[in-house]
């Protein structure tokens, strides 16, 4: 099972409107990608991953790049059928693939999106890609 981690505790913006900070992984199986303690900008890299996936959904597409901003890692997302997915996690050390189910992967993308917009709301932070993710997240819930 892939499932994105995110820790809305340690998000940060240094003043209002500013890009978000904070603790962002993918947990697949025992690997955590690209790190357990790894912080990001977890609003605008699940608005990336949101869209990449619903192009698979909506069938658009068979396969999408999942980037993190900071650092060289990414994964791409690969469909096998219409409930398997492939990912292949791009490190500096190399590849490494796991097959994961589809739909999971694509409830925890957007669980993830709905909870970072909520964290942020509350604290009264906004800015377009809050926006922008809210958006995606309404999309992926239809």
């Amino acid at each position: 099972m892939a499932e994105v981690v995110i820790d809305t505790g340690s998000f940060s913006a240094s003043k209002p409107g500013a890009n978000i900070t904070g603790a962002i992984h993918l947990q697949c199986g025992d690997d955590q990608f690209p790190d357990a303690r790894w912080n990001d900008f977890p609003v605008i890299v699940l608005a990336w991953w949101l869209k990449g996936l619903l192009s698979l959904v909506r069938g658009q597409a068979s396969e999408c790049e999942a980037f993190f901003m900071d650092g060289p890692y990414r994964f791409t997302v690969r469909l096998i059928d219409g409930q398997t997915a492939r990912i292949t996690f791009k490190r500096a050390g190399g590849l490494t693939e796991k097959d994961v189910a589809f739909s999971a992967l694509f409830a925890s993308v957007a669980v993830a999106g709905a909870a970072a917009v909520h964290e942020c709301r509350a604290r009264g932070w906004d800015n377009s890609d809050l926006d922008e993710l809210a958006q995606l997240v309404a999309q992926a819930s239809i």
